[in-house]
């Protein structure tokens, strides 16, 4: 049976996802995202699966049946913005949600620079995933950037770096 189209993008709606997404319009509300998360997401919890029940078969010499959806797919991979709307609307005195970015489209969270999407000229697109200062620094320096560092505002982001973040080999 074929996959109705535009099922995926129903779903994604439904779940809220191009609410989340809002900001990347310039326009006031939702923004359609083309990417096929939910499918994506639910191959990767099929494949998660597939791969176990034939692990557990090596030992109980049993099948078993596996199924993925595009909800649980979207919602594996946006736990984010899912969980904390979750949590405010559970709890509203306890948590209070707030948007991604302010209403002058600054980011209102410290992930979010460090894994931004950004196009390039050649209509490529990049996806960047520094989510500690050391990876930072080595995206920097990979890319000849290393002396934007040595600018005012980045004064104290080496010393902001916690000491789990150092490589260990075991020695003191």
């Amino acid at each position: 049976m074929g996959r109705p189209e535009g099922y995926e993008g129903l779903v994604m709606a439904k779940l809220g996802t191009f609410h989340a997404k809002e900001a990347m319009v310039a326009r006031p509300g939702p923004a359609f995202v083309s990417v096929p998360y939910a499918g994506w997401g639910a191959t990767q919890t099929a494949l998660h699966g597939i791969l176990t029940a034939l692990f557990d078969r090596e030992s109980t010499c049993r099948g078993q049946n596996v199924q993925a959806d595009l909800v649980r797919g979207v919602t594996a991979l946006d736990t984010w913005a899912w969980y904390t709307e979750m949590v405010s609307v559970r709890w509203p005195d306890a948590y209070r949600s707030v948007n991604a970015f302010d209403e002058n489209l600054d980011p209102q969270a410290p992930l979010i620079y460090p894994l931004l999407i950004a196009p390039t000229k050649d209509g490529h697109w990049l996806q960047f995933a520094q989510t500690e200062p050391r990876l930072i620094v080595a995206m920097l320096a990979e890319f000849g950037l290393s002396e934007i560092l040595s600018d005012p505002k980045w004064v104290g982001f080496r010393r902001s770096r916690r000491r789990s973040c150092e490589p260990s080999c075991g020695r003191s």
